[in-house]
């Protein structure tokens, strides 16, 4: 496996998204090319990092609201209530 594939394949086999032939030839090339397992880990660290929990925000419930009635708004815009004739 060439580099510039391997580091496509990168994010996919750090998320388990390739197929197992795919993570093998994956797997292999990290093993062997020290460059590629640099960028592999760096990526790796990265992931893990963004899923800490203490990053995680909760919006204020006013922004909810906000956010919501914007969108109620907008879907009224674009398709208005029609009338039921009988």
């Amino acid at each position: 496996m060439s580099c510039q594939r391997a580091r496509k394949l990168i994010h996919p086999y750090i998320d388990g998204e390739l197929d197992t032939l795919q993570a093998k030839q994956c797997r292999l090339h990290l093993g062997e090319c020290e460059n590629c397992n640099v960028t592999y880990r760096n990526e790796l660290s990265l992931s893990s990092t963004l899923k800490d929990k203490s990053l995680y925000y909760r919006a204020p419930q006013d922004l909810h609201k906000s956010i919501r009635l914007s969108l109620r708004e907008e879907v009224e815009t674009v398709m208005p209530q029609r009338s039921l004739v009988t």
